[in-house]
């Protein structure tokens, strides 16, 4: 009987933990597959498992305890955790991390990854971070707060675009802190890597506390490996105000490589800004703040013009000209590792990986706007990288959507490129439509979803663009003597007039974000259309 309830006892863990996924057992070969934002929080419950991504994850909405403090990092943050485990990425993204934990060290999507010994392997992998809101203590980075482990330790393949990521000390964009769990000044062979990864967010110091290792791809590596990396955001030191003593090691890489810690075939055009007139920050450097004599630099390069830093304690300045120049990185790897293109990147060195900080496509534009009884759809990218279709999609009520068309894309393009598609059969009332670019391999990306009112009338009338920050268009034909009545959520008029025979323009910036209702009288229809102004 008791080897019956042990039984059911291991079922019941495995069904849970089974629940708790989308799939799989967590070992090497069927690793836990993750998909939504419950998901990747429940990795905290298995940091030694293996784990795999199978969509975009967003976590706009999602706040750990309530309390509006928003993600809870997986491990670290106070806890005593470690992750040790192995994430694949899989090339998805997650989108909008927002921590808010200011008084918290080791805070990141992960907080603290490393084991104390020489022997267990962890690893990120094939990840991208978009759109990232961190606040933290010390050891602070969008992807991992902190490093602490051996050299079977290995982020690769990842990057962070777009957000702000503010700290007390050893704060990057990337990573907070790059660590080996070895103490000895002299310990090598033990050295964490991160490769292969780029950053392009801006790193802040807190001005909270005495602050020191601020770089823009990792606060420090300190007996650890960066190579085949790069950053183009912007780190920012100002001791002006708080003017508390010991701030130091700003770089635009990193702000420290200390005790044997290595920069491989890496380079920074990240601004660097830390005022002239703030004696009380030190050690500042266009590559490296502060880097010791163990340190190794090779292939390390700068842009003195966008950094706005002529020195650094290791590597070797460029100006822009010579930075967008592949003859200047001599021992970079430009068959299998690096690309160089004026059209991509702003002409910097990328990494070949697509999925790696270069965008499928650039959006210019996406637009609705009703033409008679359809609702025509436009798009325009000026570059396109891998790039196999489009699809349409549309909504009545902004959640639930069904197809209406498939548009192939041009591939790889670095020319400006104008798309569009219609909806025969729009709804009276308000239609959303979403775009969503496809690559060769299946990746995807989803835009930003467009609201347009339809009115089927003999009179065509629609507002456009619609959201709007107030500034809009009442476009119209065939009307005559028409006129209009703007009203707030209040059911106050906030404008009224007359309109013209084609286009009449509002311009009711100043009103509060919300709900605003346009009514048209022609003297033979009345027509009530709202207005999102955000």
């Amino acid at each position: 009987m008791k080897h019956l309830y042990l039984y059911l006892i291991l079922i019941a863990l495995s069904f849970n933990s089974f629940a708790q996924f989308a799939g799989g057992s967590g070992t090497q070969l069927d690793p836990y597959r993750v998909s939504t934002a419950d998901q990747l929080s429940e990795v905290r419950n298995y940091l030694d498992s293996y784990f795999i991504q199978t969509n975009n994850i967003d976590l706009k909405s999602y706040d750990h305890d309530g309390d509006g403090k928003g993600w809870m990092p997986i491990a670290g943050a106070g806890t005593g955790d470690r992750f040790t485990g192995h994430y694949d990425g899989n090339n998805f993204i997650i989108y909008n991390l927002y921590i808010n934990r200011p008084n918290t060290n080791n805070v990141g999507l992960f907080g603290h990854m490393g084991a104390d010994d020489d022997v267990t392997d962890m690893s990120i992998i094939n990840l991208g971070l978009e759109n990232v809101e961190v606040y933290g203590a010390r050891g602070t980075g969008a992807l991992v707060g902190r490093v602490t482990a051996n050299e079977h330790t290995k982020i690769e393949y990842t990057f962070v675009r777009t957000g702000t990521i503010t700290g007390d000390g050893a704060t990057g964009c990337l990573v907070g802190s790059n660590n080996s769990h070895q103490d000895e000044a002299n310990a090598n062979g033990h050295k964490p890597q991160i490769s292969k990864s780029f950053a392009n967010v801006d790193v802040y110091w807190s001005e909270n506390n005495t602050g020191d290792k601020f770089g823009c791809l990792a606060g420090c590596t300190q007996k650890g490996i960066i190579i085949n990396s790069y950053s183009v955001g912007s780190v920012n030191v100002d001791n002006r105000t708080a003017q508390i003593s010991s701030v130091e090691r700003v770089g635009g890489l990193v702000g420290c490589g200390l005790q044997r810690g290595e920069i491989i075939n890496s380079y920074t055009a990240s601004v660097v800004n830390v005022p002239t007139s703030n004696p009380t920050v030190t050690n500042v450097g266009g590559l490296v703040g502060s880097a010791d004599g163990n340190t190794n630099v090779s292939g390390g390069y700068w842009d003195e013009d966008v950094t706005g830093q002529s020195y650094s304690p290791a590597g070797t300045s460029y100006t822009t000209a010579e930075m967008l120049d592949q003859s200047n990185y001599p021992t970079y790897d430009f068959t299998n590792i690096w690309g160089i293109d004026p059209a991509i990147n702003n002409g910097y060195p990328y990494l070949l990986d697509a999925f790696n900080g270069v965008l499928p496509i650039e959006l210019l534009e996406f637009s609705a706007k009703q033409e008679k009884e359809s609702i025509n759809i436009s798009w325009t990218t000026i570059s396109e990288i891998n790039n196999a279709e489009f699809i349409i999609e549309k909504s009545t009520d902004g959640k639930n959507f069904i197809e209406i068309d498939r548009i192939k894309g041009a591939g790889n393009s670095r020319n400006l490129i104008e798309y569009q598609t219609k909806d025969y059969n729009p709804e009276n009332g308000i239609n959303y439509y979403r775009l969503t670019q496809i690559d060769f391999d299946g990746k995807y990306e989803t835009f930003e979803i467009k609201a347009i009112e339809f009115n089927r009338f003999n009179s065509q009338i629609s507002l456009y663009p619609n959201p709007s920050n107030g500034k809009f268009y009442i476009s119209t034909n065939a009307l005559n003597n028409a006129k209009y009545n703007i009203y707030n959520s209040l059911g106050q008029i906030v404008k009224s007039g007359n309109l013209s025979n084609n286009e009449t323009f509002i311009d009711l910036e100043s009103q509060e974000k919300g709900v605003l209702y346009v009514i048209i009288n022609d003297n033979s229809n009345i027509q009530k259309l709202r207005m999102i102004v955000k």
